[in-house]
């Protein structure tokens, strides 16, 4: 060490080891909105309300995941808010089988391996959902919901 820093002023660079620059770091995670067309207003009203995911899609493609309340013949989505009773159920859906975690204010409620998921909701909170993925014999995060509202 005091080899590289001989003749050295303090706070000087000694040298420089980027691990992840931008143009390869900004491929790692994307944010999917859910958005009713592709114009400016809508996709900043779907920001606005919460219709959005995030996922690391370089682990696998996050097409056609799903996180919806269903109660009688209605659905709502990510960002939205849900009376709570009799009949509702939290759904979820990936493309391919994972580990689902299922949160309430911020505690897991439900782990289930598998790419479905139902959930009959009995206790008002705030629902997110978690999708791991085993790489390499390790649980790695893929999916993050946005959250359910049930009040």
């Amino acid at each position: 060490f005091a080899v590289l820093t001989k003749g050295r002023k303090p706070g000087e660079f000694i040298a420089r080891f980027d691990l992840d620059p931008y143009e390869r770091s900004r491929l790692y995670v994307s944010t999917h909105i859910l958005a009713h067309e592709l114009s400016e207003t809508a996709i900043r009203d779907a920001l606005r309300r919460g219709h959005a995911f995030v996922a690391h899609d370089w682990l696998c493609d996050s097409t056609g995941f799903a996180f919806v309340a269903r109660k009688g013949g209605s659905n709502v989505i990510m960002g939205d808010e849900v009376g709570s009773g009799k009949g509702l159920v939290l759904r979820a859906a990936t493309p391919v089988k994972c580990s689902m975690k299922l949160f309430r204010d911020g505690k897991v409620v439900q782990i289930k391996d598998s790419n479905r998921l139902d959930f009959e909701v009995t206790t008002p909170g705030v629902y997110r959902l978690e999708a791991w993925l085993e790489i390499d014999g390790e649980l790695r995060p893929w999916i993050y919901s946005n959250a359910i509202y049930v009040r």
